[in-house]
């Protein structure tokens, strides 16, 4: 998944109060993939 995929995760959690909410509005499973975006999303902000 590239980044702008993981940041609109991201903002989309942010927007409906959680990543499961996000994942569902995104047509995803909400469960692993959801818990591997946050650790991407996290591993690449470190790196910033």
């Amino acid at each position: 998944m590239d980044k702008i995929r993981r940041l609109e995760m991201v903002v989309r959690a942010a927007d409906l109060g959680g990543f499961a909410a996000a994942a569902k509005q995104m047509h995803v499973t909400p469960s692993a993939r959801v818990c591997r975006w946050i650790e991407l999303v996290t591993a690449a902000s470190a790196q910033s």
